[in-house]
Formats: C-alpha cells, sequence, structure tokens
C-alpha cells in the first residue's frame, strides 16, 4: 500500500487523466473536488469516500475557493 495527502489549491487539479495498475481509495479531508473516473464526474466534499480500479483513467479538480486535501491510498505503489 502507499499513501499519499495531496493539497489541491482551488483551481488546481491533478492536469490530466492518468492511469496505472492497482487499486485506490480515498478520503477527502477538506474541501471539495470534481473527481473523474473514465466518462464520469463525481462531485466531492469533506468527509466523501471514493474507491476505483486504477486502470481506468482517472483525475481530479478543485473547482472550490478554498483549497481541498485529499487522502490516497493505492496498491501496487504508483509513485
Amino acid at each position: 500500500l502507499q499513501s499519499n495527502i495531496h493539497v489541491v489549491a482551488p483551481g488546481g487539479g491533478s492536469f490530466g487523466m492518468i492511469s496505472h495498475a492497482g487499486e485506490e481509495v480515498g478520503y477527502l479531508i477538506a474541501g471539495d473536488i470534481e473527481l473523474f473516473v473514465g466518462d464520469k464526474v463525481y462531485s466531492l466534499s469533506a468527509g466523501d469516500t471514493f474507491c476505483f480500479r486504477s486502470e481506468i483513467g482517472h483525475g481530479y479538480r478543485n473547482p472550490g475557493a478554498t483549497e481541498a486535501r485529499i487522502l490516497f491510498v493505492n496498491t501496487p505503489p504508483a509513485f
């Protein structure tokens, strides 16, 4: 397992879609994000969780006016 906390400034994001082997789960610690998984977009707020196969293209963006913090956990380690 690998875990990271991504700090995302307003208007910031992953700058594109990525895919890699494995699975990911996450917890939005603070703020709001749009999570892109395949052709779907999910609007998430602090306290929301998510899970998906990492082989599916995915990315995120902070559409809000405040910083967002996301706890990502994936297996196998990707970075």
